[in-house]
């Protein structure tokens, strides 16, 4: 009797154990401030799209779902401005208490992956944020304007200059946050996140030394951000000075196909500038390369702009607006543009050089010595 007891107890606990095991994600919450409308989740990343929509009846909400792999999200009112609240989403129930007016301080309830992301996020929004003035609203169109006076001009990039250098330290200490909490948990979907979306902060071995060590374990099996290592890692291989360069074909705006191999080959060197409409960097460096592109060309210099667009308009208007007399190819999938994958573009402005034989010689040359290099090259 006593060993039938305890063959049923041992059962039992077995499957409350079955029955606590998470199977999907619940996300409930109050919104405060607005009653009823649309309530979405959308992944805040370039890596992996998703997106989930609910109701909200009341001030409250709920999803229920599953999601493959673990991701940050943003979760906001459509229509409402408020802006969103940013979380780790996981196959687990978590709780948003928030008001429509602040949703960026909601507080989020939740598994400790879930705490150690939101936690993570706030301070290395704390250190951006204070390393950021608060620019007039002219700020950037005086500093683009040839006619503005010379000496505003001169305290506006005065300016810019500290900011950005604020800016790259505040950049580094987020960064040793983080890699903190990879180093404390080498195997955490989150840590595969995080590494996913800063790939270009790890030297090739120690890359791969990771990711060798993170396919080992079973329960990363499918995880899309590993995929995403992985590619990049393997791309590694084929991306660097002096290799000849992978070559593609993409379409131009009219669609048709254009294959990079052929535009090398009648030039001395070719540029590949991967840049977007909504690219606030690229289209202010544009004037210069304009500038640049008119003074080299007839000396074999070429440019053929990848954009990681999604939206057809906007290429073209920007193209048009910005007066871009080279060559244009686009799949309009913004972050998951082809080229751009193969050539493991995580940020733009980026660009990449080659001679006529397709060797690399030259990637990621900033802006302040772009023109020494074209003169290097063009000879």
């Amino acid at each position: 009797m006593k060993t039938t007891t305890a063959v049923i107890s041992v059962l039992a606990m077995a499957a409350a154990g079955c029955a606590s095991a998470p199977s999907g994600y619940v996300v409930e919450g109050t919104i405060a401030g607005v009653d009823n409308g649309k309530v979405l989740l959308q992944a805040d990343a370039q890596l992996e799209p998703f997106s989930d929509t609910t109701e909200l009846k009341n001030g409250k909400f709920t999803f229920t779902g599953t999601i493959s792999t673990p991701q940050n999200v943003l979760l906001y009112v459509d229509g409402v401005e408020g802006g969103a609240v940013e979380f780790f989403l996981v196959n687990d129930k978590i709780t948003i208490d928030g008001d429509i007016t602040a949703m960026r301080s909601a507080k989020v309830a939740g598994p400790p992956i879930v705490l150690d992301a939101r936690r993570l996020s706030k301070q290395s929004d704390s250190l951006i944020m204070g390393a950021m003035p608060s620019y007039p609203p002219d700020f950037f169109d005086v500093l683009e304007d040839p006619e503005a006076p010379a000496e505003l001009k001169a305290e506006r990039q005065v300016l810019y200059d500290q900011t950005m250098e604020l800016l790259l330290a505040a950049s580094a200490e987020s960064q040793k946050l983080y890699a903190a909490y990879v180093r404390k948990n080498p195997y955490s979907p989150l840590t595969v996140w995080i590494i996913a979306n800063t790939l270009s902060n790890y030297p090739p071995a120690e890359l791969t030394a990771i990711l060798d060590s993170l396919k080992k374990q079973p329960e990363l099996e499918g995880n899309y951000f590993l995929a995403w290592i992985t590619e990049y890692v393997d791309n590694l291989q084929g991306i660097e000075l002096g290799k000849i360069a992978p070559d593609f074909t993409q379409n131009t705006p009219d669609g048709t196909p254009l294959t990079f191999s052929t535009v090398y080959r009648q030039n001395k060197l070719t540029m590949v500038d991967f840049w977007a409409s909504w690219c606030g960097p690229c289209r202010r460096f544009n004037p210069a390369l304009v500038e640049l592109y008119n003074q080299y060309h007839a000396k074999g210099f070429e440019i053929i702009g990848v954009s990681c667009d999604e939206e057809k308009e906007e290429w073209l208007k920007a193209i048009a607006s910005d007066k871009l007399p080279w060559h244009h190819v686009s799949d309009l999938q913004k972050w998951n543009n082809a080229v751009a994958r193969q050539f493991n573009v995580l940020s733009i402005p980026q660009n990449l050089f080659v001679n006529a034989e397709g060797v690399i010689v030259g990637i990621k040359i900033e802006e302040e010595s772009l023109e020494k290099f074209l003169k290097e090259q063009l000879n």
